[in-house]
């Protein structure tokens, strides 16, 4: 029933995940075609932020990622803050 001020960008390789999302309020989901490396799915991100969303250089996100580790059992996430340049 609570609205977050902030809008939630989601962005996903699986289109369950962005259907479900968008079932949310305050989110908004879309799904990433590509499965690269961390560090090319954020410029990807990046990219999509500028075009779709209007982000400006210098604006900054929070990306978050889970990875699944063929060594653990345990799945590991990422957070980090980044910037648009």
């Amino acid at each position: 029933s609570m609205r977050t001020p902030t809008e939630i960008i989601a962005i996903t390789c699986n289109k369950k995940i962005m259907r479900q999302m968008n079932l949310l309020r305050s989110v908004t989901a879309v799904v990433l075609e590509s499965r690269s490396q961390v560090e090319r799915i954020l410029s990807e991100i990046k990219e999509i932020l500028v075009k779709s969303f209007n982000f400006k250089k210098g604006e900054k996100f929070v990306f978050v990622s889970l990875t699944a580790s063929s060594v653990s059992e345990r799945n590991s996430n990422l957070f980090t803050v980044q910037e648009i340049d």
